[in-house]
């Protein structure tokens, strides 16, 4: 499912597919990068875990990032192409870097979120950047 053509909006409706980095590995701040269905994009910053319940996105929509993606969708689904440039990752240089790093599948249809690393349910995906119960190191 996919209607929204908007960058930046909620992707509520859609199936979506999302990236958190957590660039520093600090485990509070991250940039988040969805795509739906249709190629629509929406990116932000989570910082210092910001939540508001005014607010249906829990990361800050303001920050736009430089990067490229395509989805494609055929009969038995959808495929993404995410491209995401080191530059627009704020982070620093040094041959010892460990970054935090998730993915989420949300299938609308279904009612169905797939994530690559399991999170605490009190704090959601992108609350949960410390609650994740095992660190990957790439």
């Amino acid at each position: 499912m996919a209607t929204e053509l908007r960058r930046d909006l909620p992707q509520n409706p859609d199936d979506y597919f999302e990236i958190l980095i957590d660039s520093t590995h600090d485990r509070r701040n991250a940039y988040v990068f969805h795509i739906n269905p249709l190629s629509t994009q929406s990116d932000g910053l989570i910082s210092e875990e910001r939540r508001s319940e005014d607010d249906p996105q829990d990361f800050d929509p303001g920050w736009d990032g430089v990067w490229i993606s395509a989805a494609k969708k055929a009969a038995n689904g959808w495929t993404a192409t995410v491209g995401i440039p080191f530059s627009t990752l704020n982070f620093t240089q040094s041959n010892d870097v460990v970054w935090g790093l998730n993915f989420k599948r949300f299938i609308r249809r279904k009612n169905e979120e797939d994530l690559w690393s399991g999170y605490r349910r009190v704090f959601g995906i992108n609350q949960g950047i410390g609650g994740w119960p095992t660190d990957r190191n790439y």
